[in-house]
């Protein structure tokens, strides 16, 4: 099956036209913005020889093409045409709880691997103590130790 006619096919299982909004692609997944999950034939997509997946993600469907993704997505691109940006289905409305742990997420997603490189420093002279590779009283339990809070006041100053 060639490119075009694996994007006929894909947008036909997908609802159509008029099921399909807006569509963008990664390294191996074609994502399509879905008007009505329920018209998907997810099982049918899974069938077709070329595809090797196919992901539902809230109002999005990805179907794993790997290497063909490019030129499937350029041929479904051509099928799709243009879509004015009022056509995009918005997220549906997020309650508060919603809004709340994506916005503490957003705060402590830059500095989270700073903080489990803190984590780790300080469980690491813990580790030693714990197997006796190092007592408290030795130099080098004092020097991780050391290091490891000068690590801790480096990310997040008093």
């Amino acid at each position: 099956m060639n490119h075009k006619q694996l994007a006929e096919h894909i947008l036909e299982l997908l609802g159509g036209d008029s099921n399909a909004n807006q569509a963008t692609h990664c390294v191996t997944r074609l994502r399509v913005t879905i008007n009505n999950s329920g018209k998907v034939r997810k099982a049918d997509l899974s069938n077709i020889e070329d595809v090797i997946g196919v992901n539902q993600v809230g109002n999005q469907t990805q179907v794993i093409l790997g290497g063909r993704v490019h030129g499937v997505y350029d041929e479904f691109q051509n099928l799709l045409g243009d879509k004015d940006a009022d056509q995009v289905v918005q997220e549906e409305k997020k309650g508060f709880i919603s809004q709340f742990l994506d916005a503490l997420s957003s705060i402590f997603n830059p500095i989270l691997s700073a903080l489990i490189g803190a984590g780790l420093l300080k469980r690491l002279p813990i580790f030693l103590i714990f197997y006796e590779l190092v007592s408290v009283e030795s130099d080098s339990y004092q020097f991780l130790n050391i290091l490891a809070l000068q690590y801790i006041l480096l990310i997040n100053p008093i």
